[in-house]
């Protein structure tokens, strides 16, 4: 059981919140870019936290990438 623990405590956690420069990374964008698609409306402001910090949900930043339509 000892053994199971470790293991378990050794894997890498998968991190949902991201910050800016993590999320515009994720999805393939620079952070300006990423700031003006938020004042564009194309991507939600973060979640704020904690004092000062801010953070997008993978798992919307993943819903964001199925369902962006570039503009002709």
């Amino acid at each position: 059981m000892a053994d199971s623990i470790r293991k378990h405590e050794d894997k890498t956690m998968i991190q949902r919140g991201l910050n800016i420069k993590e999320a515009s990374k994720y999805i393939g964008v620079s952070v300006s870019t990423f700031r003006r698609m938020i004042v564009e409306g194309k991507i939600k402001k973060g979640l704020p936290i904690t004092r000062g910090r801010v953070v997008w949900d993978v798992r919307e930043l993943d819903s964001l990438l199925d369902n962006l339509k570039l503009e002709s």
